[in-house]
């Protein structure tokens, strides 16, 4: 039992030593991270940002948002990405993210991953629309031009003047070798350093388990 304990303490080691890999979160695109310590109620009509990409696909968005509202209890925020415009105003839906419940209170930044890449069109129109089951949030913004690709859109209405808080990602772009020959990649020195553990590990074997070690010799 001794060295079964011991053989499964050296295998989990080994196995702690191998790197860890990790999602791509994606790169930032298009921002509008000011805010006035105002937010716009996002129940009611037409509640949407409007963003123009410079890359694709778009992946993930992140909204900021704060409880609006005190007292009304959690409330779930759903976030629809539209091309042109939001609805009734004939924007096409392109995505609808997994609805998010939030606790009263909350106040930060909230990001939504898109159920898969939706391809867009750098240099066109896009909005991100959201929307709640109750009243509980709003949607900060700030007043000012500050993101001259887009406006803000609130009971169906434009404003030139006021810009909601987002941020849009695209996946990482993969890293490209510069210049030279690509050469066939060797894998044994990736491989050795395993190697080498994985003969610690069967040493170990060995001698926890050797006649010798044993408590009736």
């Amino acid at each position: 039992m001794r060295s079964t304990r011991l053989l499964a303490v050296a295998v989990l080691a080994v196995i702690a030593m191998l790197p860890l890999s990790h999602a791509a979160t994606g790169v930032v695109d298009q921002k509008q991270e000011l805010d006035s310590a105002f937010s716009i109620t996002i129940s009611g009509a037409g509640r949407g940002q409007e963003f123009v990409p410079n890359l694709s696909p778009l992946i993930g968005i992140d909204v900021h948002i704060m409880t609006g509202n005190p007292g009304s209890g959690a409330d779930t925020i759903t976030l629809n990405v539209r091309e042109y415009s939001i609805v009734p105003l004939g924007g096409l839906l392109l995505s609808t993210t997994t609805s998010q419940s939030l606790p009263d209170g909350f106040d930060g930044w909230v990001h939504f991953d898109l159920p898969s890449p939706v391809d867009v069109t750098p240099g066109s129109t896009y909005v991100i629309e959201l929307t709640e089951a109750k009243s509980t949030f709003g949607w900060y913004t700030f007043e000012g031009n500050v993101y001259p690709n887009g406006r803000a859109i609130s009971n169906n209405n434009f404003f030139n003047d006021i810009d909601f808080t987002f941020r849009t990602y695209a996946p990482s772009p993969p890293t490209e070798p510069v210049g030279g020959v690509v050469e066939p990649v060797n894998k044994l020195p990736v491989f050795a350093p395993y190697l080498a553990l994985f003969g610690l590990v069967v040493t170990i074997a060995i001698v926890v388990t050797a006649p010798w070690n044993r408590p009736d010799n």
